[in-house]
């Protein structure tokens, strides 16, 4: 009963430090005075978003499939958020996008299991 250990490609490990720092960034932006003139709640949606981009993150630097899975269904969430609010930003999309279809490159290769 051995474990394969799947090595983690390089360019994962670029996208999962890039995205840390990108949670990073976010979280100062829930506090801003913008994200509060939208609504009372939005800040909160943001905070959940961004907590659970770091633990899809922390899934794909693990090499496991729930971390892509999870960052799949955040995205869309997220974008159709910033649609909604007509927030929509261009390079925000272009980095998920990119992300993601990284992602699911090496979806194959990472372990089922927790």
């Amino acid at each position: 009963m051995s474990r394969q250990i799947n090595k983690r490609p390089v360019v994962l490990s670029v996208i999962c430090v890039i995205g840390f720092v990108w949670v990073l960034f976010n979280i100062p932006s829930m506090f801003s005075p913008e994200i509060k003139r939208l609504s009372d709640w939005y800040p909160a949606l943001i905070g959940i978003i961004t907590a659970i981009n770091f633990i899809c993150y922390i899934g794909v630097w693990y090499m496991k499939k729930w971390g892509v899975e999870l960052f799949l269904l955040n995205f869309f969430a997220d974008q159709s958020l910033f649609i909604a609010i007509g927030k929509f930003g261009a390079l925000h999309c272009f980095m998920g996008t990119v992300s993601l279809i990284l992602f699911l490159i090496f979806y194959r290769k990472m372990d089922q299991n927790l």
